[in-house]
């Protein structure tokens, strides 16, 4: 009876350890197969132009950062640097300046991939130079400066077109009387208790994973941290919860009925913009980049992309709604990197050929 007992404890011991065994096996496989977000590195220690993967290979230099972790940068080399770019000027030429944040700028792009500067391969009835003026993480005040400091060098040749990009993370935050929403970087549901990186979880251009996996409870980030499929389903939860919000918040900041002053003061300075640009002999041009999220019929925010063009309309700025170019891609074909979700060079060279576009159209501007 005993020996009967012990061998029934023993073969139930021995299925236990298998089933265990091959629940850590499939655990294991799946992570693999299935990560729950693709690699980053932490921007306390590496910059924005830096990243732990080359999938598209477009990164060219290799480089092995802190405890060894390898990491992929642009090489700019053979390019003017940005430095060197913002004090040029070039004649006989027709100058068109490029103002507004790293859309424009082109984090994660090659200078010579910018739309701007490939704006200069295209045939025009005359040369075209294009100089990037832009700066990453430029809002509608420091776009409005970039400009009026542009135009108080006396080195500068005036342009005689001036595109700012506009991206729907510009505009001031100023929420009316009564409506309560914060701005990303405020919203303290949004920060990560781990100081050590910085910023948001995810804005739709940036995915910070460190930040996201920061703001679990310790219990489920003890769950996470020892099985790859809760850590998948944690995940999957996360996303879809903070992109739920993110929506809100570019929505929010686009309605007049919970933004008004803000959404006047931004407007307001790009009127500034556009007076100071005429007043040089120049045309000005607002470029609205979409956010590279659910590309398509399904993209959420048409009614930001209706009120800007209307907002601007009304002031007669024109404008170049990028949207309709952009709406027959998949987003994730147009993003620099799968955790950096800026334009990428095909997203820069369908901009470059939609500006193109544009000037055809405006032929006195090489008059």
């Amino acid at each position: 009876m005993s020996g009967s007992i012990l061998g029934n404890w023993r073969f139930k011991a021995l299925t236990a350890l298998l089933l265990l065994l091959f629940f850590y096996g499939l655990d294991s496989c799946f992570g693999h197969f299935f990560p729950p977000y693709p690699k980053y590195l932490n921007k306390k220690y590496f910059s924005w132009d830096s990243y732990a993967t080359n999938p598209r290979g477009y990164f060219d230099i290799k480089k092995t950062g802190p405890d060894n972790q390898i990491y992929y940068t642009l090489d700019r080399s053979q390019e003017k640097d940005r430095k060197h770019e913002r004090t040029s000027f070039v004649q006989n030429s027709i100058n068109i300046l490029a103002v507004g944040d790293s859309f424009t700028a082109g984090q994660g792009v090659k200078l010579k991939d910018t739309y701007i500067k490939r704006l200069e391969t295209f045939s025009f009835p005359k040369k075209v130079y294009g100089l990037n003026y832009a700066e990453g993480g430029a809002n509608i005040p420091e776009v409005h400066q970039q400009l009026m400091r542009f135009y108080k060098n006396p080195h500068m040749r005036d342009p005689k077109l001036v595109v700012y990009g506009y991206v729907l993370n510009d505009p001031y935050v100023n929420p009316n009387p009564g409506v309560e929403f914060a701005g990303l970087d405020q919203n303290a549901s949004l920060f990560a208790n781990d100081k050590s990186d910085c910023g948001l979880a995810d804005d739709f251009i940036n995915l910070r994973v460190n930040v996201i996996r920061s703001m679990r409870s310790p219990f489920l980030g003890w769950l996470a941290s020892h099985s790859a499929i809760i850590d998948y389903a944690v995940a999957t939860f996360e996303r879809r919860d903070i992109s739920e919000r993110t929506v809100q918040f570019y929505l929010d900041v686009h309605d007049l009925n919970k933004n008004l002053k803000g959404l006047l003061r931004t407007f307001r300075a790009i009127q500034e913009m556009h007076d100071q640009t005429e007043k040089h002999g120049g045309k000005f041009l607002v470029m609205i980049f979409p956010i590279f999220h659910d590309l398509g019929a399904k993209y959420p925010f048409g009614p930001a992309h209706r009120l800007v063009n209307e907002l601007l309309r009304d002031r007669n700025i024109m404008t170049l709604d990028l949207l309709p170019a952009y709406s027959k891609f998949r987003a994730e074909d147009l993003w620099v990197h799968p955790v950096d979700q800026h334009p990428n060079e095909i997203a820069h060279g369908i901009a470059a050929s939609e500006l193109k576009k544009w000037i055809d159209q405006h032929p006195e501007i090489f008059k």
